[in-house]
């Protein structure tokens, strides 16, 4: 065993060498005694676990098995009516992003039809006068295209 395979199995198994499996142990143990930076990992490892023991003193709440177990069990669609299953499913976490992304650019479409106004449509003789005189268009070019055809 080298030391990247110690440091290995003390992450994998704890730093108690009488729990890990014998055939580990036993080249743990010839290691340690011929190797300075395994005993300092494994004295490293030791003061980790000591310091967690301590920590370890966490209970669960009274009745979360029971919760867990309980929501596990309950099928997903609570809901009845179709409109509600289908309200369900659309407000479910991956379509909120969508949902959210959607909201502006339906105001601002709302806004945008409450602001145009079909009677005020109507264009400056001179706009449409600059947009369509760009030099190309000659009046006697007109009329002698209009003269070409019956």
């Amino acid at each position: 065993m080298n030391q990247q395979q110690f440091e290995a199995l003390l992450d994998r198994l704890g730093s108690d060498l009488n729990t890990w499996p014998e055939a580990d142990a036993r080249a743990a143990r010839d290691l340690l005694a011929s190797s300075a930076d395994a005993a300092a990992a494994l004295a490293a490892a030791s003061a980790v676990a000591r310091h967690l023991e301590g920590r370890r003193q966490h209970r669960a709440p009274h009745g979360l098995a029971a919760r867990i177990v309980a929501a596990a069990a309950t099928p997903r669609g609570r809901l009845g009516s179709p409109l509600e299953r289908l309200l369900e499913q659309l407000l479910n976490p991956p379509w909120r992003p969508a949902l959210l992304a959607l909201l502006p650019l339906a105001l601002g479409f709302v806004i945008g039809l409450q602001q145009a106004d079909p009677a005020d449509q109507t264009l400056p003789d001179e706009l449409l006068t600059l947009a369509f005189d760009d030099g190309l268009y000659r009046s006697d070019l007109y009329l002698e295209l209009n003269d070409e055809q019956p």
